[in-house]
């Protein structure tokens, strides 16, 4: 029996900062504190005053990170036309699925029908949701010890875990998920009713998003394993029954059996090796941004060699599986996000490792000091109000400081564009939109902000059937999850007009096809014999993938712009020269020129990329955005060329559709120096 003398003037701080007994080892006797020791793991646990205040701490910086991201609203969207009776479709009328995570999808439903708002409903349920699993594995897996403290303190420095905490996304829905699995697989995984448990929170979280099964996989086969019946088969076949009623669903509902995002991203036509670079450089930037979660990972696989093998190392090989997969899929846009859950995995395990004790103990104070060392973490990261927009690194970008100004907790206000959408959206159902159809990039907040008698197409492909089947168009400035496709020749006026406008012949068979799918009687044999000839790739052969692919562009003469048409016009008036989204326009200037600018006709509500080439080669290039308080008129415009392209000098423009309202068009094109001529 060791004996460790109290002083009597300390007896009070020493009861609130030490003293709960950890099983009944400990106790006092006249100033005596008698514990026995255990080799390996420390004899005390702090008070639950200070658990209590490490989870309030958890819950501050979250709530003083909180925002919203634009793609949650992506999701909000649906969730607003389920509830009011337009079935979990983006586009009222077309059956897509355009979310990835039908359990949050579903959960936020629940709540909308009471709130009637997005915001303020997903950060509620967020921080519940943050609370709820913090708790489970304070209480359930680490037992309130000194490891509980550890990990709430890795998770207020990590920048992962606060910014996708909320977001809107259902990050956080699936650290609580985790958190149980957790739960049951160290307290009763080894009997047959931890096993049914852990099938059914498994499947949960597949339900709420499917990569996530690469977390949960080898713990619930190790446990299988360990007490494989055919009893037992069903029993993780009932747990999992949620998902695969999904899965039933989502292919006889929208004729497909995983959300149209994945064939947008994963039919891109980019290589694996591509793909695992971008990995790659999603790695560096979490090194650079956010080191204390990748080396909290690092050391939570080191945790292996601490903690018993057989119940800590099927987490850590699910943890393991999943940063692979990270690299296999090139990482996301959105630093961070993916390392949310191998970040909870990790710091769970160094929690359990630190209770272990030993040598392992140590680990901790490094971790917490290079936290507390990144003058981007948490919480210091909350109080810089980012001005402007945050540059991409290999089209990585910190998404929270890129829509600060819309949606972050802390500095929200009335006129925030998130809550604008909200105000858009009541005034979009009081009196529907006159245009039927909007071509746009970013769908999530403008989507939900339009209402749902606007079909919204964006042309990353991520809520167009049609799109989302086509390769991406070449583009040597390609962003990880942004793969713009090129629109192909009437497939806006087909939407506009509901009649076939498509030039494509392939292209057009392939899309009367898909709209029986996706808009066609659900339980018809013939649109169930074509589901079942999409999904074994029948129709592949329409389309000419290489067409939309590296697409041909247009190419006329700067003479062909020298006459001036009569404003006000319309976008498309003869004489202007319409420009499809990815397919570029080439101007051929008269020999070699060195015009500072440029007096123009475009159309408004669009936006322009600029590339000024010579002798085939890019000296350098431009953005230009039009008026965006006009719609659908040519407005005469003086575009000012770079310094670079102006001193060495161009014989050719380059002139690329981005963003807008679809219509792309360009009328007269003079010089505004006509003394700097070849």
């Amino acid at each position: 029996m060791k004996r460790l003398r109290v002083p009597g003037p300390f007896r009070l701080v020493w009861s609130v900062f030490g003293v709960q007994n950890e099983r009944k080892k400990l106790q006092f006797a006249d100033g005596i504190m008698e514990h026995k020791t255990t080799p390996n793991r420390l004899p005390i646990r702090p008070h639950p005053a200070l658990i209590w205040s490490g989870m309030g701490l958890v819950l501050l910086i979250v709530v003083l990170n909180a925002w919203v991201s634009d793609d949650a609203y992506i999701t909000f969207r649906t969730v607003f036309n389920f509830t009011h009776g337009h079935g979990p479709v983006y586009n009222v009328g077309e059956r897509v699925q355009t979310f990835t995570n039908p359990l949050w999808m579903f959960l936020m439903s629940v709540f909308y029908l009471f709130t009637g708002e997005a915001y303020f409903t997903t950060l509620g349920l967020s921080f519940a949701l943050l609370m709820g699993g913090c708790w489970i594995l304070v209480k359930r897996v680490l037992d309130m010890g000194w490891g509980a403290l550890a990990m709430l303190g890795l998770m207020a420095c990590s920048l992962s875990f606060v910014e996708y905490s909320t977001s809107g996304l259902e990050n956080i829905l699936n650290f609580f998920l985790l958190s149980l699995f957790i739960s049951i697989w160290v307290n009763q995984g080894a009997s047959s009713k931890g096993l049914i448990w852990m099938a059914l929170i498994a499947g949960l979280g597949v339900f709420s998003r499917m990569d996530t099964l690469l977390l949960y996989a080898p713990a619930l086969a190790w446990s299988f394993w360990q007490q494989r019946s055919w009893r037992n088969v069903f029993r993780v076949a009932i747990g999992f029954s949620p998902f695969i009623l999904w899965e039933v669903f989502s292919l006889l509902y929208y004729g497909f059996p995983f959300p149209n995002t994945a064939y947008a991203k994963l039919n891109a036509g980019l290589t694996q090796a591509q793909m695992f670079q971008q990995g790659l450089y999603y790695y560096a930037y979490t090194l650079r941004h956010d080191p204390l979660s990748l080396a909290t990972m690092l050391a939570g696989a080191l945790a292996f060699f601490c903690l018993p093998k057989a119940r800590w190392a099927p987490l850590l090989v699910g943890m393991a599986l999943y940063m692979a997969y990270i690299l296999r899929i090139g990482g996301d846009f959105m630093g961070g996000r993916f390392m949310f859950l191998p970040f909870s995995i990790a710091v769970i395990s160094m929690g359990m490792a630190f209770n272990q004790g030993g040598w392992y103990r140590w680990v901790l104070p490094f971790l917490l000091l290079l936290g507390l060392l990144n003058p981007g973490a948490p919480q210091y990261h909350w109080a810089k109000h980012i001005e402007g927009r945050v540059p991409w690194e290999h089209g990585v970008a910190d998404e929270r400081a890129w829509y600060y100004t819309a949606s972050a907790l802390i500095d929200l206000v009335p006129g925030d564009w998130v809550l604008e959408s909200e105000a858009l959206l009541d005034s979009a159902v009081a009196n529907p939109p006159a245009k039927n159809v909007l071509v746009w990039d970013c769908i999530g907040y403008t989507g939900y902000g339009v209402g749902p008698q606007l079909r919204v197409v964006d042309r990353f492909a991520l809520a167009d059937p049609l799109l989302s089947r086509l390769p991406m168009a070449q583009d040597p400035d390609w962003r990880i999850g942004h793969f713009a496709r090129v629109l192909p020749y009437g497939y806006v006026r087909t939407l506009r007009k509901s009649e076939m406008l498509i030039e494509d012949p392939g292209l057009q068979e392939y899309y009367t096809k898909l709209c029986l799918v996706t808009q066609g009687e659900v339980f018809s044999w013939e649109r169930l014999r074509t589901i079942w000839a999409f999904n074994t790739g029948k129709y592949e052969h329409l389309i000419d993938k290489a067409k939309y692919k590296d697409p041909s562009p247009v190419q006329l003469s700067f003479d062909a712009f020298s006459k001036a048409i009569a404003l006000p016009a319309p976008w498309n008036a003869p004489g202007t020269t319409v420009l499809y989204a990815k397919r570029p326009l080439y101007v051929k200037m008269p020999g070699k020129v060195h015009y500072p600018g440029f007096q123009t006709q475009l159309s408004t509500h669009s936006n322009f990329k600029l590339i000024y080439r010579l002798a085939g080669k890019d000296v350098d290039k431009s953005t230009f955005n039009t008026d965006w308080t006009q719609a659908d008129k040519l407005h005469p415009m003086e575009i000012k060329v770079p310094a670079k392209a102006v001193a060495e000098g161009y014989d050719e423009i380059c002139i690329e559709a981005g963003g807008g309202n679809d219509h792309y068009s360009i009328g007269q094109m003079l010089p505004t120096d006509p003394q700097k001529a070849p």
